[in-house]
């Protein structure tokens, strides 16, 4: 038995979700999303707590990826499921 990694975003209209081999490579497609999605949320960051609503506080991509429901006012979510892959 392997471990298949599944990086997901979960947001309004649905679920993307995509398959991996490594954890580090379902992270890094959450990277992507979260880096791509960002100038459509950052500006408007939905908590004022949320270190991307100041300017000076620049995240980078793991902080990006875990500030991510705070950023987009828990609308949406970012994670990676594993999942059990039997070849049978």
């Amino acid at each position: 038995m392997k471990q298949v990694f599944i990086a997901k975003h979960e947001h309004k209209h649905g679920t993307l979700s995509v398959a991996f081999a490594t954890h580090d490579g379902a992270q890094k497609q959450l990277r992507e999303w979260a880096r791509t999605q960002f100038e459509d949320w950052g500006s408007c960051c939905a908590d004022p707590e949320c270190p991307a609503a100041k300017e000076e506080n620049a995240m980078n991509d793991r902080e990006l990826v875990s500030h991510w429901p705070m950023l987009t006012g828990s609308t949406e979510f970012l994670f990676v499921e594993e999942v059990d892959f039997y070849n049978w």
